[in-house]
C-alpha cells in the first residue's frame, strides 16, 4: 500500500471534473483535490511524482509480453494499454486507465469480458 491508497479513489472522482466548462467548477475541483491530499498529509507535488512513478512503470513494461488472461485486473488493463497501437477508442482507453491505475479495484463479471475482449483485440 503506497501513501495514496487512501486518497486515490476520491482523486479519481475528482480529477474528470477539472474538465468542466464552468470555471468555478474547475476551482472547486482543485480546492477539493488539494483537501484530499491534505488530508492524506501530500502535496501536489508528491502527486506529480506519485504519476511520473506510474508513467515510468507502464513505459518500463515490455510490449507484447506473455498475459494471464485470469491475472488481477490492473495487470491486463496496463498490457493493453503498453500493447495497443493506436486500436483503442476513446471509451476503451478510459476504461482501461481506471483500472490500469487502481490495482485494487474489483471487476464486475461484465467488466472482467470486456477487459478480456479487448486484449483479444489487441493481441493477447
Amino acid at each position: 500500500m503506497n501513501a495514496f491508497t487512501p486518497v486515490a479513489p476520491r482523486l479519481a472522482k475528482l480529477l474528470p471534473m477539472l474538465s468542466s466548462s464552468h470555471d468555478g467548477e474547475k476551482l472547486a475541483t482543485l480546492a477539493a483535490i488539494s483537501r484530499a491530499l491534505e488530508s492524506a498529509n501530500l502535496s501536489w507535488h508528491d502527486f506529480a511524482a506519485h504519476l511520473s512513478a506510474e508513467s515510468q512503470i507502464e513505459e518500463a513494461s515490455p510490449r507484447f509480453t506473455n498475459l494471464d488472461l485470469n491475472g488481477p485486473t490492473h495487470a491486463i488493463a496496463r498490457w493493453c494499454i503498453n500493447n495497443q497501437a493506436g486500436e483503442l477508442n476513446a471509451v476503451e482507453g478510459d476504461f482501461l486507465r481506471r483500472f490500469a491505475c487502481n490495482p485494487h479495484w474489483t471487476a464486475t463479471p461484465k467488466q472482467r469480458a470486456w477487459l478480456v475482449q479487448i486484449a483479444l483485440k489487441i493481441g493477447a
